[in-house]
């Protein structure tokens, strides 16, 4: 996903430190909650998978009862 290389190339590119030493944390532990020592960034490939099935799901339980009145 672009964004996520976008996201992971600011983390870590930022500091030259890192550029020449790789990434010194992974992807997932970056994704965890702050509760959990990670950063809490959402991982969004896993986020718009979750809300593409939430939506599906939506669609295929609840179609009458979704009317837009203007």
């Amino acid at each position: 996903m672009k964004i996520t290389s976008l996201l992971q190339c600011f983390l870590w590119n930022s500091s030259d430190h890192l550029a020449s030493g790789g990434a010194k944390v992974t992807w997932d532990k970056i994704c965890l909650p702050n509760e959990e020592e990670g950063l809490g960034v959402k991982n969004l490939e896993m986020w718009n998978q979750a809300t593409m099935v939430k939506h599906e799901w939506n669609t295929h339980t609840h179609t009458h009862t979704h009317t837009h009145t203007h």
